[in-house]
């Protein structure tokens, strides 16, 4: 019997559905809560619907890990013998890790499991995520696509611009004291993923200032780029204009990433940042 073998990852990837068909990637959705209603993220609502709700309603959402049954029932839908990779998003922002590994330790079936922690979320986890599914498709084996990525994973940045502090502060994922810093002198924050969490990269006076300071991050590696990717929240038409920049200077094809609901509600919508990694 020829064994099969899986890329799973979960919603915050966000990726293009051509991807996901194109490599066949499984994706466990993240839920968001808003009033009495429940969403599975990717799956019950629009990224667009979503941001006019989040505009329009004074209650903020929360935002849940899949439960460890989502992943079971997809690990129980495979056959003795096969492999699976989940790439999953940085299990210091979130327990969808802990999800994983749990069902891994349940499950019935007689599967090789690989756990990876992007050390990341969107743009910056996608590009992960897709090597990852380029080498299962030229045929590498599995450790060898995981050791990969933990040499990736350090080599890739994501640099970030919030419109608004105020949702990082209400969604509990920075402190209180860098927002209403933020808000008073209306200063730009650019904060970054370092080490798997968010934190600040530097602050500066304006929005322009803020997209020079992210775009020069990529242009200090322009001739060293292995993958780089733009990645909005409810800021299409800015983060277009960003994505040209940078091709302008990229020797390779920028990507667009869509941010949906459940990191888009922590970092607030008009946000927008590059994720990029650098070759080995």
């Amino acid at each position: 019997k020829i064994m099969n073998r899986y890329i799973i990852t979960d919603s915050t990837a966000y990726l293009d559905k051509d991807v996901i068909n194109k490599y066949n990637i499984s994706v466990v959705p993240l839920n968001v809560h808003l009033k009495d209603k429940s969403f599975k993220e990717g799956i019950d609502i629009s990224n667009q619907d979503y941001y006019q709700m989040l505009k329009s309603e004074p209650i903020f959402p929360a935002t849940s890990q899949p439960a460890s049954g989502d992943f079971l029932s997809l690990f129980n839908k495979m056959e003795n013998g096969d492999e699976v990779l989940f790439i999953s998003l940085s299990s210091k922002l979130s327990g969808t890790m802990q999800s994983a590994q749990i069902a891994s330790n349940i499950t019935n079936k007689k599967l090789k499991i690989y756990i990876h922690d992007s050390k990341s979320a969107a743009a910056g986890m996608a590009l992960q995520v897709i090597k990852a599914a380029e080498m299962l498709q030229d045929g590498y084996d599995m450790p060898s696509i995981v050791s990969y990525l933990e040499d990736m994973r350090k080599r890739t940045k994501f640099f970030f611009m919030v419109n608004d502090l105020e949702y990082l502060a209400r969604g509990g994922r920075i402190g209180k004291a860098a927002s209403t810093l933020g808000n008073i002198i209306q200063l730009k924050p650019i904060l970054w993923i370092d080490d798997g969490e968010i934190s600040l990269f530097d602050k500066v006076r304006s929005k322009q200032k803020a997209l020079k300071l992210i775009i020069s991050q990529v242009e200090k590696e322009k001739d060293n780029l292995e993958a780089v990717m733009v990645a909005t929240v409810d800021s299409h038409q800015e983060t277009y204009q960003l994505q040209q920049e940078i091709q302008k200077l990229s020797p390779i094809p920028v990507g667009f990433l869509d941010v949906g609901p459940v990191i888009g509600t922590h970092v607030g919508p008009g946000s927008l940042g590059i994720a990029f990694a650098t070759k080995k």
